[in-house]
């Protein structure tokens, strides 16, 4: 994790967005709407039920509830609604959930950064396209709510997409799943339509029967898709956050399976034991952490680091015209740990062994692994880390 770029970017991205809102002060209506206060409740809620599911609380209504309230209501009492909203889902995860030790934190920061963010470009996209209910047909008020909406996502997703590879220092991490990204776009879409059609025939009270009703839905699609977090969780390392043993070897099983040409990558800190028994084992994790975010930002775009076990990594590599080019930055890889707090740095090396899968081959999973296994035991008796 580069924290300096990563809390810059936050700050940045904050600042810029105190910048729309100075902006946007002079739109303010002079006039209360009830409306915000409506709209506050039901993003409040929305949110709160999604914290439950952190991982797929995209799937909650508050996106499209914040989109629709550009259409309505002043920049201003939707930044404010953001701001308050964000605020309480802090202090919720603090005191009921307890899985966060600060309510002000980058996390906030950013939240509400990225949303103001995409609030304001999208509101001025919208003025640009000179949007109006009054005009046009049916079919043209539709696509331009899908076109607005779909613009609003896809500032979300860059300015997503640019935290979690800082915070990850991996391209693969931060990537996202298209077919999913359509889907949650077209879900999104469809909720901003079915609000913004409802309530311009019925005013707030369709507002509150859509909530109403969409609520247990969202409910129910979010147990749906629990299972999908649960086994997300169960392949990651709780450590060093790479993919863990079962997700490395039911991936090597899934390429053996379907023929497809890989090479396997084995990589091992040499004499690890006596760095956990010099410095103790908290030590040691941080030198385990330590190496992975190196691979992360040194060696791995789009490739996927597993630990296999202790001190022991591995890489799987389809394309065999990087395999020249990973040689190179591993072997350029001299890995120093500076523990905290102290001015004392670890210099460890690293042993790596290889092997290259052909389709063709009648060879199992174990047996894959058992090659490269001696391979890099073999460079590990060298004391030499290269391939």
């Amino acid at each position: 994790m580069n924290k300096k770029l990563l809390n810059l970017y936050i700050g940045g991205l904050f600042i810029i967005s105190l910048i729309f809102l100075g902006l946007s002060i002079t739109e303010q209506s002079k006039h209360f709407d009830p409306m915000a206060f409506v709209i506050l409740g039901f993003v409040i809620v929305s949110e709160l039920i999604g914290n439950t599911s952190s991982r797929h609380k995209y799937l909650t209504m508050v996106g499209s509830f914040i989109i629709f309230s550009i259409f309505y209501l002043p920049l201003v009492s939707i930044y404010v609604i953001i701001a308050i909203t964000y605020l309480i889902s802090r202090i919720f995860d603090k005191f009921v959930l307890k899985i966060s030790d600060r309510v002000f934190n980058n996390k906030l920061m950013f939240n509400y950064a990225c949303f103001s963010t995409c609030v304001y470009l999208t509101h001025m996209i919208s003025k640009g396209m000179n949007y109006t209910f009054e005009h046009g047909s049916l079919a043209t008020v539709i696509i331009k709510l899908l076109i607005l909406t779909i613009i609003y996502n896809l500032i979300n997703f860059v300015l997503l997409s640019v935290v979690i590879y800082l915070y990850t220092g991996s391209k693969a991490y931060a990537s996202h799943d298209m077919l999913k990204t359509i889907g949650y776009y077209f879900y999104t879409a469809l909720i901003v339509v079915i609000l913004v059609f409802g309530y311009e025939a019925y005013g707030l009270t369709a507002l509150f029967v859509i909530f109403v009703f969409l609520t247990p839905v969202q409910g129910y699609i979010l147990k749906l898709v629990l299972s999908d977090e649960v086994d997300q969780m169960l392949k990651v390392d709780a450590l060093t956050q790479a993919y863990n043993r079962y997700a490395f070897e039911k991936t090597l099983s899934d390429k053996i399976n379907d023929k497809i040409d890989f090479t396997l990558i084995f990589a091992d800190l040499n004499n690890f034991k006596s760095i956990n028994d010099t410095y103790g084992h908290l030590v040691g994790d941080q030198v385990l952490i330590h190496f992975v975010e190196l691979l992360k930002k040194e060696v791995l775009e789009n490739d996927m680091i597993y630990r296999y076990g202790g001190d022991e990594f591995c890489m799987i590599i389809e394309n065999e015209n990087r395999e020249e080019d990973i040689k190179k930055r591993i072997n350029t890889i001299a890995p120093v740990y500076s523990i905290a707090n102290q001015n004392e740095k670890i210099a460890y090396t690293v042993a790596f062994g290889k092997f290259r899968y052909d389709s063709k081959s009648n060879l199992g999973p174990y047996e894959v692994i058992d090659l490269v296994d001696k391979i890099m035991y073999a460079e590990k008796e060298k004391q030499k880390n290269i391939i």
